[in-house]
């Protein structure tokens, strides 16, 4: 059955006339062997986002950049789409930067490759959170972190249950912080905050002299969970991967960049917002090219938000960013006309009008949408006829806040039809890598269910397949508004049990 399965997503993925998105990750088991996993995201014909795991493999040498990029490579000639890939997004690894530069003179990818590199969203924001937690809150936050440890272990926890329960609060285990994970921290200390008035003499009441929590300390909590809220929200929303993620990161930037602000001169923080300010900038001092065109090509969003997004970030940075909105300007008109050559049919110009767009999954956060609203209201739009991107670009839509951005493009690709296979193109672009991290939770819960050892075939064959029901499921019930989810783990358990159940199936 896996090898009828792979044929047939071999067949589909060789045949499809749209280019493709992968992400990729590395996994180490207890046993020290590396797994690497490779999925596959891309919008199908009638404007669904797809996404497969194409492989989960055992690394058998090092994890050197030439390694990962002939593995990867392998996978994707494999399955035929060697010459289709838009982008792969990866963490922050030095390996896998080296792994690019080997695969953008493999692959030769659209551009000049300038698109083929995205870096993870999501490890961007943990490295800036945790280095800021290191170099400027470490004492108070070992404090919260020790209490939350302490009311987790067996002699203090059913003491803390008890508390709870005659207090009339319904009782919370306080979650466990992952090294890797800064919103696993988050969550531990949002927590902690909601339970301040029962945690602090119970607590107190048990910790060393050196670690008793103070009002001060409950103070810097407050406003550190505060400011670190917004960040939580993005990272959330980065890690989806059955919605386009890459549109949206323009709004998520400029809400965290102004939540930086706000706390600029914080006098409990100054020291935190300065040390995450830091990384923000040496990561994204220069907007990535593939967001920055994500952004345009999402009518929620369009060059009036672009525009405030990039006024609003000079004033951020303190330096002129128009370099930066001219590039990306360049790059789409180079696409344009990329893709007009390839196509044979001339498009048609479509009568410009203002139009309300149907609701749908997701749009452009609200705080970000009011901005484009007033720098938009009383304005008059200027009306360009010379080809679909100054007549896209043009026009303003007014979108309810769950707009569905494929959907648009969907009904409009017959007025745009250039931009519109251009949108399909760029919008499956994950900004996150946490399609493949997901797949190495599934791997856990193979070999949880199992209650045994697994080969590596075995186990990447059964993950493969488990993602595969899951595809085959979701796409039979595809009339179902899907939920924000950073994970499938849910999404096919009845699939899942009969595979682990059935063996013989592979």
């Amino acid at each position: 059955m896996f090898h009828e399965y792979k044929e047939a997503l071999i067949s589909q993925l060789s045949s499809i006339s749209c280019r493709v998105s992968l992400t990729t990750d590395i996994w180490t088991n207890i046993k020290s062997q590396s797994y690497l996993v490779v999925t596959c995201h891309w919008i199908d014909e009638t404007w669904k986002m797809q996404k497969r795991i194409l492989s989960l493999d055992v690394l058998d040498s090092s994890h050197s950049g030439y390694t990962i990029a002939l593995y990867v490579l392998n996978v994707a000639k494999v399955f035929g789409i060697q010459n289709k890939i838009m982008s792969i997004t990866l963490d922050n690894a030095n390996a896998n930067n080296f792994a690019l530069i080997y695969l953008k003179d493999s692959l030769k990818p659209i551009l000049y490759g300038e698109l083929l590199h995205v870096r993870c969203a999501c490890h961007v924001i943990n490295l800036c959170v945790k280095c800021a937690f290191d170099d400027a809150l470490g004492t108070v936050i070992e404090k919260f972190k020790v209490c939350g440890k302490l009311l987790r272990e067996r002699r203090y926890g059913r003491d803390w249950k008890q508390l709870c329960i005659s207090s009339g609060v319904t009782f919370k285990k306080f979650p466990q912080p992952i090294e890797t994970r800064w919103n696993s921290l988050y969550h531990l200390l949002s927590t902690l905050l909601r339970f301040k008035d029962l945690v602090t003499p119970f607590y107190n009441n048990i910790a060393a002299e050196a670690l008793l929590l103070t009002e001060s300390d409950w103070d810097i909590l407050t406003q550190c969970v505060s400011l670190l809220e917004i960040f939580k929200e993005a990272t959330e929303k980065f890690s989806g991967i059955h919605y386009p993620t890459a549109p949206m990161f323009l709004p998520l930037i400029f809400n965290m960049f102004f939540k930086i602000i706000e706390f600029r001169e914080n006098p409990h923080l100054h020291f935190f917002v300065s040390s995450m300010e830091d990384k923000f900038f040496k990561y994204w001092e220069t907007i990535p090219l593939v967001h920055g065109l994500a952004a345009l090509l999402d009518p929620s969003q369009g060059q009036v938000a672009f525009d405030i997004f990039f006024d609003y970030y000079a004033k951020f940075l303190g330096k002129n960013v128009d370099d930066q909105k001219k590039s990306i300007m360049h790059s789409l008109q180079e696409l344009f006309d990329l893709y007009a050559n390839e196509q044979s049919t001339p498009s048609r110009q479509p009568e410009p009008e203002e139009r309300s767009t149907q609701q749908g999954k997701m749009g452009a956060l609200g705080f970000y949408q009011n901005f484009k609203r007033q720098k938009f209201k009383g304005k008059s739009v200027t009306r360009l006829n010379s080809n679909e991107i100054q007549l896209y670009l043009s026009q303003y839509f007014e979108t309810p806040e769950n707009f569905d951005v494929l959907e648009w493009w969907k009904v409009n690709s017959q007025l745009y039809p250039i931009l519109a296979t251009i949108a399909r193109d760029i919008l499956p672009v994950q900004a996150s890598s946490v399609a493949s991290e997901s797949a190495f939770s599934m791997c856990g819960r193979i070999i949880g269910d199992q209650r045994t050892n697994l080969n590596p075939d075995t186990l990447g064959m059964l993950t493969c397949l488990q993602d595969w029901f899951a595809a085959e499921k979701k796409n039979r019930t595809a009339g179902v508004i899907d939920e924000f989810s950073s994970s499938s783990s849910d999404e096919d358990e009845e699939y899942s049990k009969y595979i682990l159940i059935n063996r013989d199936v592979i």
